[in-house]
């Protein structure tokens, strides 16, 4: 037994088992916490000013003792954190939480570790989601026997299969509740689907030794089991709605993971696997959890990091039953100088109130992504659209619903700005093109913002702390220079003439000697021309004043950024200790894309030259507006350093085309780029912690998704891959998209071998309203992000990815 002392608060730890004594060592490693020993029994503990005890396995227990002692401190007024959860969903423990003013919160190994870490995430890219199945898979030889012993939940070298089903069908019997409970977050039907009559069924799946199996301190004899599987279901109202399954086997030579892995290729003794199926996608994981040499066991790492990030909330937690909490939380990013200096208020100061009550929101290009935000915003009951701004001719004054392929709706679309301004919108969704960074995007936030509009974007905002290249370009002069080395940036051959001559006559400029001394002039003369045709980025500064002025809040999401990096990476980084190293590959085949999806294929770059395509080149350089911003991030979620102490390196590469194919209305040649690979790599100091890799592709037969992925076998054309190093193991993850309903039946039916039959079929979905599943995870990302941005005190508002956790009274 022992005490842990720490400047905030005492924590007990109960039990003398392997796991305990990790939970001890985790703890006291935070340096700031005194280990004491001495308690003996239940009443010392009682005695003892600890509002926190976490309870490990090994303690023995017979059947009904775990309970009652978790019980008795809850209504003594300790606060516990349990790795038995099959006691979450206990009504003695409610109420004893009730009678103590207590809170309990419960973990384990399975199936919470990877329901609560990745399934409740993933949910978010739906909006409607059906059924969760969540597998694990263990090799019980790479288990540490003692651990194994102390868990008893394996099933291996047990003799009976009636009691160890029996066992199993009380375990999950008596955790369904709770894992039906966290599932409800995902959206208001799947909350009210959650509540209707629970039925739970198992089935047990073993193998017995032949002979007597010796795999170091543990000894399995003849007749008992060397694999078990357990499949666990349940049923509301008679509708499959969770799957979770464990795999437990020993050895290698006997490795079972349960059916239709995604990508098969399993290498590590402990192996996980999410799905998430609903509308209108889904999404499809394989994890694995790799040791490093003299660190802890990957999944009694796991577990620790689970319960430490759960401390502090169990500790200020209102009374009752604390569960993690899978909805989006947002937080003012204190990175920037204004917010340091002055300080930002939780609430909005003054001016229009829009809290508890639906949201009015304008689409600011209803595009791919606003189209998609549109469809998606029509469904919920958080929000109503009652504006849109176009930018083209022949779509002022038609319907929205016509424009984004639905039935008319009764807004008009408009292409003045003065009009949307007179709705007094509480929030514009924008949704631009990435060149509208460079062509006074900013403008229109800037004008937004002080008039008191909220503004959520995809595009350009993701982390305003961010220094790039085009912030720092202040004057004529300097965005002349950046123009000079950036590739592709003309929009026509009168830009390409004066891209041209910029690019000759600026360096002979720079040589003269006096350079220094006229260039203050040349800037006076170019200010008004340049102005007009390239605008100057807002400096942070200056949006969050902008900002303060309305008292107005503005939010980035990004295309992927904000679903895919931060809240599926990070939740995976949560796995494992002092991340040294975070990649992220996005690969995605663009021929199944939208008709000027960025701009379209050639401004991608696809199609163009493979001498042309270098670090310099236009979308590589737009990037950094992106993946630069996520790596700033990333760098203060994991190690709380600011934007300015983070440097960027950025790569870009082609792979040429074997042949000449055709992509709609596009050929591309042989030799040319049919493939592109941009990778941005984040520094601090000389440290390399985070790389993030695009890579995109026309077709099957040019298919590029990234070097050394962790299992390959991709099947879909949208793909992700998260490989996080810690200092004690490694996670890996890939992710795959794919479409549900519709979608599928499209797919399913259709052979796409080549770039242009892939192109046909996008064609095909997007003319029948199929939304593309990244398009919708923005989509979603964006909608989620709309009533606490609009709630929130000004200033710019970023995710907030730390562990949830939320308490049910």
């Amino acid at each position: 037994m022992a005490v842990v002392s720490g400047k905030q608060a005492v924590l007990a730890v109960w039990g003398e088992g392997e796991v305990a004594q990790a939970v001890r060592a985790a703890i006291a490693a935070h340096g700031d916490m005194q280990l004491a020993e001495g308690v003996a029994d239940i009443d010392a503990l009682l005695a003892q000013a600890a509002p926190l005890v976490i309870l490990a396995p090994g303690l023995k227990l017979a059947e009904g003792e775990a309970e009652a002692l978790i019980v008795r401190l809850l209504i003594a007024g300790k606060r516990v954190i349990s790795l038995l959860p099959e006691l979450a969903d206990s009504k003695a423990v409610k109420e004893a939480c009730v009678q103590g003013q207590s809170a309990f919160y419960a973990t384990s190994l399975f199936p919470h570790l990877m329901l609560d870490r990745m399934a409740l995430i993933l949910g978010r890219a739906l909006q409607d989601v059906e059924h969760v199945r969540v597998v694990q898979s263990v090799d019980v030889a790479a288990v540490p026997s003692e651990l194994v012993s102390e868990l008893a939940v394996t099933g291996i070298g047990q003799q009976n299969r009636a009691e160890l089903l029996k066992e199993r069908k009380a375990l999950f019997a008596a955790a369904a509740p709770g894992l039906l409970r966290s599932l409800g977050s995902f959206n208001a039907r799947t909350d009210a689907d959650m509540s209707g009559k629970l039925r739970t069924n198992c089935e047990l799946t073993v193998t017995k030794a032949e002979k007597d199996v010796v795999y170091g301190a543990l000894r399995i004899p003849r007749g008992a089991f060397t694999t078990v599987q357990a499949v666990h279901q349940c049923f509301v109202d008679g509708v499959l709605r969770l799957t979770c399954e464990e795999h437990w086997y020993l050895g290698r030579e006997r490795a079972v993971y349960g059916e239709e892995m995604p990508y098969g290729n399993i290498k590590s003794p402990y192996a996980f696997s999410v799905h998430v199926v609903g509308a209108p996608s889904r999404l499809d994981t394989q994890i694995s959890l790799e040791p490093a040499e003299g660190g802890n066991n990957p999944l009694l790492q796991a577990l620790l990091m689970n319960v430490l990030s759960a401390i502090p909330a169990v500790l200020s937690a209102a009374p009752g039953i604390v569960q993690r909490d899978a909805t989006p939380r947002y937080q003012q990013d204190e990175r920037l100088p204004l917010h340091q200096a002055h300080g930002v208020s939780s609430q909005k100061v003054s001016g229009k109130s829009s809290a508890g009550r639906k949201k009015r929101i304008v689409i600011w290009g209803p595009g791919e992504i606003g189209g998609a935000v549109t469809r998606a915003a029509l469904t919920r009951p958080d929000v109503e659209i009652v504006g849109a701004k176009v930018f083209s001719p022949h779509k002022h004054g038609q319907d929205l619903g016509v424009l984004v392929g639905i039935a008319p709706i009764g807004i008009k679309a408009t292409r003045s700005t003065e009009e949307i301004l007179a709705l007094r919108p509480d929030c514009v969704v924008m949704a631009p093109q990435p060149r509208a960074i460079v062509e006074g995007l900013d403008d229109d936030v800037l004008l937004l913002l002080k008039a008191g509009i909220n503004v959520i974007t995809s595009a350009a905002y993701h982390n305003v702390s961010m220094p790039n290249w085009l912030v720092s370009a202040q004057t004529p002069t300097a965005l002349l220079r950046e123009v000079a080395t950036t590739k592709g940036m003309a929009r026509n051959r009168r830009e390409e003439i004066l891209f041209g001559v910029n690019a000759r006559v600026l360096p002979l400029f720079d040589r003269s000697p006096f350079a220094k001394a006229l260039t203050p002039l040349l800037d006076k003369v170019l200010r008004p021309a340049v102005q007009k045709e390239m605008p100057t980025r807002a400096t942070p500064e200056k949006l969050l004043a902008a900002c303060r002025e309305g008292n107005a809040s503005l939010h980035g999401t990004g295309v992927h950024p904000t679903f895919m990096a931060e809240r599926v990476g990070m939740s995976l980084a949560g796995l494992v200790d002092e991340v040294q190293h975070m990649r992220f590959v996005e690969a995605a085949d663009f021929s199944f894309m939208p008709d000027g999806m960025w701009g379209g294929l050639e401004m991608l770059g696809f199609g163009r030259p493979v001498s042309e395509l270098d670090e310099n080149y236009l979308i590589a350089k737009a990037g950094d507006f992106y993946y630069g911003d996520v790596i700033g991030n990333a760098a203060h979620l994991l190690y709380g350093v600011p934007s300015s102490e983070v440097r960027v390196q950025r790569s870009f590469r082609a792979i040429p085309a074997v042949r000449d194919f055709k992509v709609g209305s596009m050929t591309i040649r042989r030799g040319h780029a049919a493939a592109l690979h941009m990778v941005h790599k984040g520094f601090i100091g000389n440290q390399h912690f985070f790389s993030n890799e695009e890579c995109w592709y026309l077709g099957p037969e040019q298919e590029f998704r990234g070097d050394d992925l962790p299992f390959g076998n991709f099947a879909t054309p949208i793909s992700y891959t998260v490989d996080v190093q810690g200092k004690s193991q490694r996670a890996r993850m890939q992710l795959s998209m794919d479409g549900t309903g519709r979608a599928a039946d499209l797919l399913s039916g259709t052979e796409t071998t080549t770039a242009d039959q892939r192109c046909a079929l996008g064609q095909q979905m997007r003319k029948e309203g199929v939304t593309n599943p990244i398009t919708n995870a923005t989509a979603m990302a964006i909608l989620d992000a709309v009533t606490p941005v609009c709630e929130m005190g000004a200033g710019v508002i970023i995710d907030d990815v730390r562990p949830a956790f939320m308490s049910l009274a």
